[in-house]
């Protein structure tokens, strides 16, 4: 009789969709992403130490990674990770050389790769996806999220820098998203730079702002590797290139992630618009 919990158990009755295109009829590893039936070679994931533990799992009849998708055939199901993210990995494993990369660059596709990448354990490919990063137009609050996500807020100088900054606050959906310590530093950083530009008599230069913002960031976020102080909105590589093709970093960098909708208060009337700085001091 078979014990396996009706819970994970699926007939073929059920008609589970195959991908188009990671079904392959030699594969020899079957993973459930979502409702799509993956079918790939267990070698891709030899180097990943997240596979042998979740093979390690399987192979113990745990039934907490598989699921029967047919009497006689077992999957591995994959429920944290997303359709997007786990075909995106198969792409990159998929091909022969990395920089031979032929699926469209987009910032979305580089950032699944990392993800996955990361939980997986690849460490090369976590490192080439994030120097490919580094080249894409990314907003500087999906960059925060990702990386540290992916164990690399050490990376994060810039992108602090950027939203300490810029001339707009930071808005209530990206303030969700960051985080209320991460959004009270960087009103502190904001502010002590704005006092500092205004307490001398003499005219400071951009520079000697940016070293001192610079020095907060540090103080405020000690996971971030210090350096040289990172200019505001300027790339390094001026021309990007990858697989030979310029990259198009002129185009306004939009926020992806997305936090659920709250409706904003609207401030009453008579009231300055820097008066919540008093009520959250």
């Amino acid at each position: 009789m078979d014990d396996t919990p009706e819970s994970t158990y699926h007939t073929g009755e059920e008609n589970i969709p195959r991908h188009a295109r990671y079904y392959l009829e030699d594969g020899n590893v079957t993973f459930l992403v979502g409702n799509t039936l993956f079918q790939v070679h267990r070698y891709q994931f030899q180097d990943s130490p997240y596979f042998h533990a979740v093979e390690a799992n399987r192979d113990a009849d745990t039934d907490s990674s598989y699921i029967y998708v047919a009497p006689e055939e077992r999957a591995i199901e994959l429920r944290d990770i997303k359709h997007f993210d786990f075909e995106a990995l198969l792409e990159i494993l998929y091909t022969p050389i990395f920089v031979e990369y032929p699926y469209p660059i987009s910032t979305s596709k580089w950032s699944a790769i990392l993800r996955m990448a990361h939980l997986w354990q690849f460490y090369d490919l976590k490192n080439f996806s994030f120097q490919r990063l580094e080249l894409l137009p990314i907003h500087p609050v999906d960059k925060i999220v990702l990386y540290r996500e992916c164990g690399l807020s050490h990376m994060l100088r810039a992108a602090y820098a950027e939203l300490c900054a810029r001339d707009q606050p930071i808005s209530l959906n990206e303030g969700l998203l960051l985080g209320m310590e991460t959004v009270t530093n960087i009103f502190k950083i904001r502010e002590s730079v704005f006092r500092q530009q205004w307490s001398f008599r003499t005219e400071i230069s951009p520079e000697e702002l940016e070293h001192w913002r610079d020095a907060l960031i540090l103080d405020l976020f000690p996971s971030v590797a210090a350096g040289p102080p990172v200019p505001v909105g300027k790339i390094v590589d001026t021309t990007p290139r990858m697989n030979g093709l310029q990259l198009d970093v002129s185009s306004p960098v939009t926020l992806t992630s997305k936090v659920p909708e709250v409706a904003t208060p609207e401030r009453p009337k008579g009231t300055r618009p820097d008066s919540h700085r008093q009520a959250n001091s």
